[in-house]
């Protein structure tokens, strides 16, 4: 991975390359298999995840199957600053790359680059809002 991957993220793309560098530090790289879980419902969550190669089968207990998503995009924008349970599970359909910059990374980053940070967290803040409302749900 490479600083310039992240900013295929939009809530990274406002970054500069020396706090894009610092981030990318922080990002643990993990690769799976076709099949593979990759994201388990129930379990505590670690933070954000970055969904930069490859699919992933989305289902939950309540709603079934929530379709596919595909590189890139970003999972568990919550997770990033809230301490809960997964509420849903994801499955590989192939090979690819899932990041996750955990929480404790995240503040990390913060204490080097608030700024930076804080437009992380604004751009995370809109792609949660994004999705209440088109959901049906409030979002302000």
């Amino acid at each position: 991975m490479t600083p310039t991957d992240l900013k295929c993220f939009a809530a990274f793309a406002d970054l500069g390359e020396e706090e894009l560098e610092m981030l990318a530090d922080l990002i643990e790289v993990v690769p799976f298999h076709d099949g593979q879980t990759v994201i388990q419902e129930g379990v505590a969550s670690e933070g954000l995840q970055l969904l930069f190669s490859g699919r992933i089968a989305v289902t939950s207990r309540a709603q079934g199957d929530l379709g596919n998503l595909e590189a890139p995009t970003v999972l568990g924008q919550a997770s990033l600053v809230a301490v809960g349970p997964r509420e849903l599970s994801g499955t590989a359909l192939g090979e690819g790359e899932l990041w996750l910059l955990s929480r404790t990374a995240f503040h990390r980053f913060a204490e080097d680059s608030p700024r930076a940070a804080v437009r992380v967290l604004e751009a995370i803040t809109r792609e949660l809002a994004a999705l209440l409302r088109a959901t049906g749900g409030y979002a302000g």
